[in-house]
């Protein structure tokens, strides 16, 4: 016999055990003994993540909320109560930890959960390099800086694909609206961009005799008759040559998406009724520029001089009643860039554009 005891064929409780030993000196010996079990341990939180913003969380379910400590592994910093299990997430950094719940004494045993601790993001979840499109531009899409668990929308406006943020302004109407990326995820957050949609500017020109004028300052011009391009018609200036729809279209400063201008033209054909000639050189210049002018019939001639705006710049009448007037203005003084020079007889009006350059 050696005493020795099958712990898993036993029931727990008190045991007093003796040992006896018979013969000529019989003797016995007493020894208490207790036999016990602590059932497996269980703990368990209730998600497999948590957002660091959610302050701090606790086991749903603690078999033995009394017995052992809660340690862990993994990750680099976990602040956990080990009494309680308690995890404060915004002072822990994000990872994944293996918390394990011990039991030490007479029957040690151990139990293991698993979670992870997500970080928010700190910078936007989305961006539009250009926040004012025109209507007439290509559909644009933002710069994603999110996981692609990000849903768009806006108020007002029409995402085209809610998944991406991709916009065509052609959809949409002139305005500022507010378009908003929702991230779903552990951190759930979302970010907003208002977004301005534009048109071209409208202007009204102007006529003076045969000439056309669109209001400036402006570059990239282009003159259309009748919905068709003209051909080297790229000039704030445009001579008609013939009646019919003009348009102009350009970029004056401040115009996001370029300007259009536009005007019914009638009359051409009499303009230049009572001239029979004219001609202007060298044209470009420094200034110094030869005229050869022929009426139909004798009479007065008057001439005005507008800078490329339009605006005039000076006004003269030639000398006595004729029919052939030739001479030399003098315009040095005036700075280099395109001028409209008109001449007007009491029956008609002539138009030439004249180019300084110093």
């Amino acid at each position: 016999m050696t005493g020795a005891i099958d712990l898993i064929n036993t029931t727990m409780g008190l045991y007093f055990i003796s040992y006896t030993v018979s013969g000529q000196c019989p003797d016995t010996k007493h020894d208490t003994l207790m036999i016990h079990g602590y059932p497996d341990p269980f703990f368990s939180f209730g998600a497999d993540q948590y957002c660091m913003v959610n302050g701090s969380i606790v086991p749903d379910t603690i078999s033995l909320p009394s017995a052992g400590y809660y340690s862990y592994t993994g990750g680099t910093t976990l602040v956990i109560d080990p009494n309680t299990a308690q995890i404060q997430l915004a002072q822990s950094a994000p990872g994944i930890y293996y918390i394990g719940h011990y039991l030490l004494g007479g029957c040690p045993t151990q139990h293991f959960d698993t979670l992870e601790i997500v970080a928010p993001f700190t910078t936007a979840l989305f961006e539009y390099a250009d926040s004012i499109h025109c209507l007439a531009d290509p559909t644009f899409l933002p710069i994603i800086v999110a996981p692609n668990s990000v849903t768009f929308s806006g108020s007002g406006i029409l995402i085209n694909n809610p998944a991406n943020g991709a916009i065509n302004p052609a959809d949409n109407t002139v305005g500022t609206f507010v378009v908003t990326a929702y991230h779903s995820g552990v951190c759930a957050e979302s970010w907003s961009q208002t977004i301005q949609l534009v048109d071209s500017s409208q202007v009204t020109l102007t006529a003076s005799g045969d000439s056309l004028l669109a209001p400036g300052p402006g570059s990239n011009y282009q003159w259309y008759l009748n919905g068709v391009a003209i051909s080297g018609a790229n000039d704030s200036t445009y001579f008609a040559a013939t009646s019919g729809n003009y348009e102009v279209r350009y970029h004056r400063v401040g115009d996001e998406c370029g300007t259009i201008g536009s005007l019914n033209y009638v009359g051409v054909a009499q303009a230049n009724t009572g001239f029979s000639s004219s001609k202007f050189f060298p044209n470009p210049s420094n200034g110094q520029i030869k005229y050869e002018i022929g009426l139909q019939r004798a009479g007065k001639l008057e001439w005005e001089l507008r800078n490329a705006l339009g605006n005039l710049v000076t006004t003269g009448a030639f000398e006595g009643n004729a029919r052939q007037f030739a001479g030399q203005f003098d315009f040095s003084s005036l700075p280099s860039g395109t001028y409209l020079l008109r001449l007007k007889s009491k029956e008609g009006v002539v138009s030439e554009k004249i180019v300084l350059q110093h």
